[in-house]
């Protein structure tokens, strides 16, 4: 499995550890991107909740700066 899946997978788990929570803004195209390359690493959990996606991203974004990089959440846009 490629770090992208594995980074995904992550917060995924951490989303469902917190209890699949759904609150904050609407949003779309939250994610995890390299700022060297703007390429997306990881994809937020199926939740339209900005706040939820921000609370559990930590452990995939920590998991993609640990093996080299230079990864910053998304928020994504308004919808």
């Amino acid at each position: 499995m490629g770090n992208e899946n594995e980074a995904t997978a992550i917060w995924y788990a951490e989303w469902e550890k917190q209890g699949k929570k759904d609150y904050g803004t609407c949003c779309g195209g939250k994610c995890i991107r390299d700022r060297a390359t703007d390429r997306v690493l990881a994809t937020s959990p199926p939740v339209q909740g900005n706040m939820s996606a921000y609370d559990s991203m930590k452990p995939a974004l920590d998991y993609l700066i640990d093996k080299g990089f230079d990864a910053y959440y998304d928020d994504g846009w308004m919808d």
